[in-house]
């Protein structure tokens, strides 16, 4: 549309047909800033007319009619999880090389998932240094490539400062491995993209285990 745009002083029939028949809501979302440099350019136009005119405001408003429409649909989707699946995913990872095929596979999809995992596997048997570091660059590789929702860095923060008053063996390492996911922009985001809400104020004492 640019194209036939340039050197034009009117709105022609050919421009006029294409804006019609295409899908700019689509377009708008996919590159916004190409869709408001050809609503510029039609609207510099030197001689365009009232009618045009009319035209590229009505046909505005509907695209950001559709746009809004929906992203409110999105809004209102309820996500269903299957609590089986979960079960069974969390069954089948012992290892962080499970953990790896199952992002792979597209059984998982968030990092959110993967840090939950990842606490799983080091309750049970914690990885060495060499393979966490392992895991972490196979990790970054994939999110790299692949769309894996980002862990938020606040939640990180809430699990690294719950382990860090954990008596159990392993929470050191998970803390360092965590921390290297919160460092990484590939696995982690500022974004607070996680609703954390407390459940309870309890008082540290050195005696107890949590």
């Amino acid at each position: 549309i640019l194209q036939s745009l340039a050197n034009q002083n009117v709105l022609n029939e050919n421009i006029e047909y294409l804006l019609q028949n295409i899908n700019l809501a689509l377009c708008c979302e996919q590159n916004e800033e190409l869709y408001l440099e050809v609503v510029d350019t039609i609207s510099k136009l030197s001689k365009i007319s009232v009618a045009n005119m009319r035209f590229v405001q009505k046909m505005m408003s509907d695209t950001w009619r559709s746009i809004t429409s929906r992203r409110e649909k999105v809004k209102r989707t309820t996500i269903v999880f299957d609590i089986k699946e979960e079960e069974e995913l969390l069954g089948s990872c012992k290892r962080l090389i499970d953990i790896i095929t199952a992002v792979t596979e597209g059984r998982v999809i968030s990092m959110f998932m993967v840090v939950e995992l990842l606490l799983e596997v080091f309750y049970e048997n914690a990885p060495n240094r060499e393979d966490t570091q392992a895991f972490v660059t196979s990790l970054e590789n994939i999110c790299s490539q692949k769309q894996l929702q980002k862990v938020s860095r606040q939640m990180l923060d809430v699990i690294s400062t719950a382990l860090h008053h954990s008596n159990h063996q392993q929470s050191d390492s998970i803390i360092t491995l965590l921390n290297e996911i919160r460092n990484n922009e590939y696995l982690s985001t500022y974004h607070e993209n996680a609703i954390i809400k407390r459940d309870e104020h309890i008082t540290i004492t050195e005696d107890k285990e949590y």
